[in-house]
């Protein structure tokens, strides 16, 4: 990029050809700007790097990152609705196609670890406030 992206951020400024380049933190400018321009959703899966003083051993500089801006009509609900069916594929598509690594990988009950919860006729899982912390007590992701 010939620019920050973000302003205001810690930027990872390289050499590059004689001059100075940045590495993408998030592509959501130009998200935002296809939505502007009627796109009904965009979204981006790449490297996003974050140039953060972190003495840590597990800071993310680095990471593969999912980006998603959409527009919504008339309720917010349309976005999660969306980001739930787009988790409920990833996480069926985990157990359907990569069982054999799960399982070699040593991971006992692997099944578990994509463990989908009831959905309503439209395919989401709606909560009272109390029910997903039930959840978590009851269904331990630790193996």
């Amino acid at each position: 990029m010939g620019s920050a992206s973000e302003v205001g951020a810690n930027v990872f400024q390289v050499a590059c050809f004689k001059s100075n380049a940045y590495l993408a933190q998030s592509p959501q400018f130009y998200k935002q700007m296809a939505i502007a321009a009627d796109f009904e959703k965009g979204y981006t899966i790449g490297a996003v790097f974050r140039a953060e003083n972190a003495n840590g051993h597990r800071n993310l500089t680095e990471f593969v990152g999912l980006d998603l801006e959409m527009a919504f009509g008339y309720h917010y609900q349309e976005v999660v609705d969306t980001i739930c069916d787009l988790f409920i594929q990833i996480f069926k598509s985990l157990t359907e196609r990569f069982v054999e690594s799960l399982v070699s990988t040593g991971i006992k009950n692997y099944h578990r670890h994509f463990l989908l919860f009831d959905l309503d006729s439209r395919g989401v899982a709606e909560f009272s406030q109390e029910q997903p912390r039930e959840f978590c007590k009851n269904n331990t992701y630790m193996t």
